[in-house]
């Protein structure tokens, strides 16, 4: 079309010309308790989002106006801390949320181009529970704990093309489901005056716990009805929308690395001037999927992502204390990635590979790099 190539002037409007609003009002509330070796607290908040749209661009001035859909969210959260002695405590905390869908991707189908109504928008809901123990002392302070988090429909979309790579297309997904666990250990030990060592270690074990249901959009907004050709449905959300179930139940979640650990040690050597080195490790760091390409016309099934190669890097930083004009005063001088190590931090898989040689969108580390500020404290 001819239209792709004309020079755009102040005051065009191209594929989209609209407002989108949301209005939220709500409310918070909490209490505490403590007595003797004993502290509680417990809280809550309830809110009620409205949101609509106006549209310039695909609708006339009678129907620019959508319908206003409103939703209750909130949460409620409590927990407690027993102190055995001076040195030993346990914790524990319980939380659930309901938080309103986004308005992209959740109240409308089609948030750019249209005020279709999703009317399976649901509130993105988070049930978690934590348990924990503390040690300190006047050298070790130590933390363990322990978390379990359900997610419930999440709101999620993902990208890809189609067959013939003619346009660039989007996934809007609903029914996603994922459950975290995992536990985490801290700690700082200070065996001399002069030195400090710090650590931590988290194994976590994410996964999709639902399969999902998916719906596409062209480049412009328009629901797709089939990959191949590009052709246009009739109607979002009509019989010949495409839509597919995501058969993802049991897969990793992809785009962020469910082992970490670190290392890291402080020296003081004069008054005012010390450096510390910090060494970060990551693991079992799996590819996000964007879009498998094939499957049947009304489901597709994800392979398990391609789990990214271990790496870690090392930081230095120095730190110079002093005063200006009575003026506490630091001078601090970073390098990131000190050893200029190479590696990948994320990338993207079709979802019916996980072989590496399918990987794309691959973004790797960034290599040395430094950094030198100051900070006055008036």
């Amino acid at each position: 079309p001819m239209w792709k190539y004309e020079k755009l002037t102040v005051g065009d409007i191209v594929n989209r010309d609209y407002d989108s609003h949301i209005l939220q009002r709500g409310g918070f509330a909490q209490v505490e308790f403590a007595k003797n070796k004993l502290s509680a607290f417990a809280c809550g908040t309830l809110y009620r989002s409205s949101y609509w749209r106006y549209d310039r661009f695909y609708y006339d001035k009678e129907h620019a106006q959508s319908e206003t859909v409103d939703f209750w969210s909130g949460s409620i959260k409590g927990g407690a801390n027993y102190n055995f002695d001076k040195h030993n405590n346990v914790f524990a905390n319980i939380g659930y949320i309901t938080r309103a869908p986004y308005l992209a991707g959740g109240v409308f189908l089609n948030s750019q181009s249209s005020n279709v109504i999703n009317k399976d928008a649901k509130n993105e809901k988070a049930f978690s529970v934590e348990l924990g123990y503390g040690l300190h002392n006047s050298w070790l302070s130590a933390n363990l704990n322990a978390y379990y988090t359900t997610w419930i429909d999440k709101t999620t979309a993902r990208f890809g093309y189609t067959n013939n790579n003619s346009d660039m297309y989007t996934m809007n997904l609903s029914g996603v489901n994922a459950k975290h666990m995992g536990i985490e250990l801290d700690f700082v030990a200070r065996p001399t005056s002069w030195m400090k060592i710090k650590g931590m270690l988290s194994l976590g074990n994410w996964k999709w716990s639902s399969d999902a249901t998916a719906y596409f959009y062209n480049s412009a907004n328009q629901p797709l009805a089939d990959l191949n050709t590009g052709k246009i449905a009739s109607g979002i959300g009509a019989p010949d929308h495409l839509q597919f179930t995501l058969k993802q139940k049991g897969v990793h979640v992809g785009g962020s690395a469910q082992t970490t650990a670190s290392l890291g040690v402080e020296f003081k050597i004069i008054k005012g001037l010390s450096f510390a080195a910090n060494y970060l490790y990551f693991a079992r760091n799996y590819a996000e999927f964007n879009m498998p390409t094939t499957g049947t016309s009304t489901e597709l099934t994800l392979q398990d992502p391609w789990k990214i190669p271990d790496a870690g890097q090392l930081d230095y930083n120095i730190r110079y204390n002093f005063l200006i004009a009575g003026l506490k005063t630091s001078l601090i001088a970073n390098v990131q990635n000190l050893l200029d190590y190479e590696y990948i931090q994320g990338a993207f898989y079709n979802g019916t590979s996980n072989d590496w040689r399918d990987a794309y969108r691959v973004f790797y580390s960034h290599g040395r790099t430094f950094s030198v500020k100051m900070r006055i404290e008036f």
